[in-house]
Order: C-alpha cells, then sequence, then structure tokens
C-alpha cells in the first residue's frame, strides 16, 4: 500500500502526508507487537519521503497519535535514528580530519583518496589514520596490511 500510494501521489505532497499517516495508524490499530510495528514504520516514512515542512507535521503528527494510543514506538524509532546521524557524523569527522593529514603530509590528493575516504568504514579510517604517520606513499597508508 505504502509504494501504491507513493506512486500515486507523486505530485501532490498533501496527499501523500494524509496517507503516510493514514497508514502509520493502521500500524496501531492491528494491536501487533512493537517491533512489527517499528519494521514497518521504517519502511513506511522510507517509501514515502516528504518535503521537509510535511515531514515536520508528520512527525509532530505521530507524536499526537502516539499520546492518544499510549503508545511510544516512533519516539524509539526517532532515537535510533538520531543515534545512526550521530555515527555517520563522527565518521565523516574522522574522514575530514584524516583528509587534512593526508594534504599536510602529501600535498596534492588524487581523486582515488577522496572516493576512498568518502565511501570508507569507520574503522578504516581509523587503521588508515594510524598509517597516516608512517607511511612513506599515499598506497602505504591505504595498503590492506
Amino acid at each position: 500500500m505504502a509504494h501504491l500510494k507513493t506512486k500515486a501521489t507523486r505530485h501532490v505532497p498533501e496527499e501523500r502526508l494524509r496517507w503516510k499517516l493514514w497508514l502509520i495508524r493502521r500500524l496501531y490499530e492491528k494491536g501487533w507487537p512493537r517491533q512489527r510495528i517499528l519494521d514497518l514504520f521504517w519502511f513506511v516514512d522510507w517509501v514515502m519521503r516528504l518535503p521537509e515542512d510535511l515531514d515536520r507535521r508528520f512527525k509532530d503528527e505521530i507524536d499526537r497519535i502516539e499520546e492518544e494510543t499510549n503508545m511510544r514506538y516512533v519516539t524509539s524509532v526517532e532515537r535510533l535514528s538520531r543515534q545512526e546521524g550521530i555515527e555517520e557524523g563522527i565518521r565523516q569527522g574522522e574522514a575530514s580530519l584524516l583528509e587534512r593529514l593526508l594534504r599536510r603530509r602529501f600535498t596534492e590528493l588524487p581523486k582515488w583518496v577522496f572516493e576512498r575516504l568518502e565511501q570508507a568504514s569507520r574503522d578504516e579510517l581509523e587503521r588508515w589514520s594510524e598509517r597516516v604517520l608512517e607511511a612513506h606513499r599515499l598506497e602505504d597508508v591505504f595498503g590492506s596490511a
């Protein structure tokens, strides 16, 4: 239903908001286990993207629905989203710091370095950061050893 209504409301964001809220209300009314509601909420939220102003209205309405139903499930979802955002912010900060260190050590950086930094996990960034001090060449930083 989320997919069909997303296609049907492609150019009508207000209508998409209405359908998204309708679907989320149905999740609460089904009496399903908490995890099932969370999983389906994530899917509906992912499929039925809204413009920023409508997304704020959606979140406000979800808070109201939760108060009516005495279920605080989506608040948990928002906490998880915030944590994921924090983790991504840390990863980006580590990538930025490593880029500065690489520029300082090797001056010019080829395009492939930026691509590697953009796609790297936090573990990779930490490993590469430790190598930058002893590396003689850029390739030594990004090697598999």
